[in-house]
């Protein structure tokens, strides 16, 4: 059983990690590209990649752009192709060596790694000590800069491996490019070596260029092979920075032009500002809103997954997938998409969820023809979505509230903003995910309505459910945010009885819930799970409290709470689904969600990634999970600043030891935008800002501050302390 300790954080100028947490690499991405950084600073060592990941993300090491995929494999995912293996190398005169203990910290702010290590040699008394920065720009360029902080007497030098993935071999399942599809050649001046390649539609260049102590030409390396290079010995004092870029047709047109743009800047820029320049884009990104907590722990938690959840999306086109790598679902788009849009709203990031409806309405026309495909009118959006290409066997998929989600999605960006514009261009959207459900699952039978048999969040497909409780919950609220825009457009709805069935669906909640005040998951449940969980779209719903309580468990050996899981999950604590009742506790006024919030915070590796689940042996699965990086900025904004009704609540369900922090920019599902800072226990400072359209009416609750009610126009700001 592993041991996930809570106190074990180091903090350093350069960044922040977990000394006794699990290990897992490091997953640098800028919403197109994605890499694993190895312990040791560097792209993984496909020979020894065994060593360090389980086999089940041995396919994710090398180089992956989102989207570049074929569907060739079984898997109705596609397969994610690798595009190049990025290796270094560290020498001690001819004997390769490798790192014996490194220490890993990155600064989610500026979303740079920092690794440091040392060795010493054998046939001498020196030590050789580095520290490398790695960083992944959005220009599409790895950067590793060495700095030999300390070298020894035997000459120590770095090979560096750039190379097309020919053959399926030992660490990836992927496919891979073939030998008779790739050229090499050196770049001019000498300054590095690249190779172009095709595969399947794609056409790319992979280059790598170096800066050694300012200095580029690299004529007297040494060349082993035409993908490989080593530098000379490197001296106490020197530095060393290697540039690796990988663009393709999808990235330019002219991606070959484009690349050899990028290595000119690098030299005329250099690598001190190249890094600053790097810094300031991902500071600026996190700088819409921010928090200030007591624990750094959970303050650290808060800013890296800002970085996670932006790190995976392309805002070029909205598209939005569990993650770039292969083991992260081969790169595909679903429902936890929502998540990230929760959490952006809550971050004054509202730019953010816009795209991501963008992204729906592009897709509208796909969704169309499934629905056709399936007999049923309205537009069914794929369980799974690519960027482009429909994934495979969608209409045999009978999961259906993702649906329902995509509307709820849209309708809270739209309540966060007012922005009738927005509305307007993404309600086709709305109308015809909620047309599909309506037509596709409602049924009528001597006892009333009902939805037909489907399978819920527990992903059962053998074992259907009638009347899914989350199924229902998403199509009931779709309704309400339906009717709502529709009335703000002054537009017709695609059927006059939506307020009947919306009745008639509200039973089916009423009759769910069992003798004993508990929301069961389905009709006949007994024995409630993460489906249940519907009380943030229904926070008045009678029965939350006696659901909330059947539904966590204490799990002693780890010291966390859980929901209750489902038949088929080896799964002992689900992230993301505690997460969601945090979340819910947070938005009833709840201290204890700190507690749980803490406990389930520890699950991590050592550098913070969060994994979708910790199973039945205590290992960690499906790290760098976006779903639960998303869920976390969510329920923290809850446990902070809740609206409810005209009520705002400031601070006022807070751990009893806190009574110093701030938070900028946080903003409320209504379009408030509310900094605020708490001096021992008292609010000090109060503004809030109405960034929706129409005017609000609030009725503050902060510690330290009288209740009163105001008033605040559109666009204007109010100062209350």
């Amino acid at each position: 059983m592993l041991l996930f300790h809570e106190k074990c954080f180091e903090k350093k100028d350069v960044g922040h990690r977990f000394t006794q947490r699990p290990y897992f690499p490091m997953l640098l991405g800028n919403g197109t590209d994605a890499i694993l950084i190895s312990c040791f600073g560097t792209p993984f060592p496909v020979s020894d990649s065994s060593l360090f990941l389980p086999g089940n993300y041995n396919k994710s090491i090398g180089w992956h752009k989102t989207d570049r995929k074929n569907f060739k494999s079984k898997t109705s995912y596609g397969a994610n192709l690798i595009l190049a293996e990025v290796e270094t190398n560290f020498f001690i005169g001819t004997e390769i060596f490798r790192p014996k203990q490194t220490k890993q910290y990155f600064d989610p702010i500026t979303a740079v790694l920092t690794t440091e290590f040392e060795k010493s040699s054998h046939r001498d008394t020196g030590l050789i000590k580095l520290k490398i920065s790695t960083f992944l720009t959005g220009s599409h360029t790895l950067v590793e800069h060495y700095e030999v902080l300390k070298a020894p007497e035997t000459p120590f030098s770095l090979e560096f491996r750039l190379k097309p993935a020919f053959d399926a071999g030992s660490c990836s399942i992927d496919p891979r490019i073939h030998a008779s599809d790739v050229a090499y050649s050196d770049m001019q001046n000498k300054e590095g070596f690249c190779f172009t390649y095709n595969l399947e539609t794609y056409s790319g260049i992979a280059a790598n260029w170096f800066e050694l102590n300012n200095y580029h030409n690299i004529e007297s390396w040494q060349r082993a092979t035409q993908e490989t290079i080593r530098s000379p010995g490197l001296k106490t004092g020197d530095s060393l920075t290697r540039y690796t870029a990988i663009l393709d047709n999808e990235d330019s047109e002219n991606y070959k032009k484009a690349l050899f743009k990028i290595v000119e800047l690098t030299k005329s820029v250099r690598y001190k500002n190249i890094l600053n320049s790097h810094a300031d884009y991902w500071a600026k990104r996190q700088s819409a809103s921010s928090v200030q907590l007591p624990d750094p722990e959970l303050q650290y938690q808060y800013n890296l997954s800002q970085y996670v959840i932006r790190s995976v999306f392309d805002m070029t086109t909205g598209f939005l997938p569990m993650g770039i790598l292969p083991y992260q679902w081969q790169n595909c788009m679903f429902w936890d998409s929502w998540f990230c849009s929760m959490a952006w709203l809550g971050s004054n990031r509202s730019e953010y969820s816009k795209r991501l409806s963008e992204f729906w309405l592009s897709a509208l026309p796909q969704a169309k023809e499934l629905a056709a495909k399936i007999g049923s009118p309205g537009a069914r959006f794929n369980w799974t979505l690519t960027r482009k290409a429909p994934t495979r066997n969608a209409e045999r998929i009978i999961q259906f509230h993702n649906n329902g989600v995509v509307i709820i999605q849209i309708s809270q960006t739209w309540r966060a903003t007012g922005d009738k514009q927005f509305l307007g261009k993404v309600f086709p959207v709305m109308e015809n995910a909620l047309m599909f459900l309506v037509e596709h699952l409602v049924g009528h039978d001597e006892n009333g309505v009902y939805i037909g048999q489907c399978a819920g969040p527990d992903e059962s497909t053998t074992d259907r459910k009638r009347n899914d409780t989350w199924t229902t919950a998403v199509m009931l609220d779709g309704i309400d945010r339906y009717l709502e825009a529709a009335r703000a457009l002054d537009k017709k709805t695609f059927r006059t009885d939506l307020q009947k069935l919306r009745q008639e669906l509200q039973t089916i909640l009423h009759r769910n819930v069992d003798g004993e005040g508990v929301l069961q998951s389905f009709e006949g449940g007994t024995r409630p799970h993460w489906g249940s969980i519907i009380f943030s779209l229904f926070p008045d719903h009678p029965a939350l409290a006696k659901t909330v309580e059947r539904i966590s468990l204490y799990d002693e050996e780890l010291d966390c709470y859980d929901s209750l899981g489902v038949v088929s999950s080896y799964c002992r604590n689900f992230t993301w689904a505690e997460l969601r009742i945090i979340r819910i506790l947070g938005e009833q006024g709840d201290p204890a969600g700190w507690i749980r919030l803490k406990k389930n915070a520890k699950f991590t590796n050592s550098l913070g990634g969060i994994p979708e689940q910790i199973v039945c042996t205590g290992q960690p699965v499906n790290e760098w999970f976006m779903t639960s990086h998303a869920a976390y900025i969510w329920a923290l904004h809850a446990l902070l600043i809740r609206r409810h009704g005209e009520q705002l609540n400031v601070f006022n369900c807070l751990p009893e030891n806190w009574q110093d922090l701030s938070v900028q920019n946080l903003t409320t599902e209504d379009g408030l935008c509310v900094s605020a800072t708490l001096t021992s226990g008292t609010c000090t400072k109060l503004e809030i800002t109405n960034m929706h359209t129409e005017t609000r009416r609030i009725l503050i609750n902060a510690p330290g501050i009288s209740e009163q009610n105001l008033v605040i126009e559109s666009g204007h700001t109010v100062k209350v302390v």
